[in-house]
């Protein structure tokens, strides 16, 4: 049978776990919140095809950025997505794990 994950193994000296962190590659990366609501964004271009019945939307969000947070969400909540907000201190990474909570929605 297998361990729990996160779990150590028997017999082992290490434990294991399932995750993800978002590690950017260079300083300038993404859109405005300007250009991000704009037709035709990147933004728009993923979320305008995103099925809300089926599709949770969770947005990470630095104490710098609640306004574009708000408006983000927004939004979507005008295309009847479910959004949840996951707030960061300065300098948090961005990321998850089968060990961490659920979004709303999820």
């Amino acid at each position: 049978m297998d361990a729990a994950v996160g779990a150590p193994l028997p017999d082992a000296h290490f434990s294991y776990s399932i995750g993800w962190m978002a590690d950017p590659i260079n300083g300038d990366r993404g859109e405005t919140g300007e250009a991000a609501l704009a037709a035709n964004s990147d933004f728009r271009k993923v979320v305008d095809n995103l099925d809300p019945k089926v599709t949770a939307v969770t947005i990470w969000v630095y104490a710098d950025s609640f306004p574009l947070y708000r408006r983000l969400r927004d939004y979507l909540h005008e295309r009847d997505f479910v959004v949840a907000g996951r707030p960061l201190l300065e300098g948090m990474p961005i990321g998850s794990s089968r060990h961490g909570t659920a979004s709303r929605g999820q």
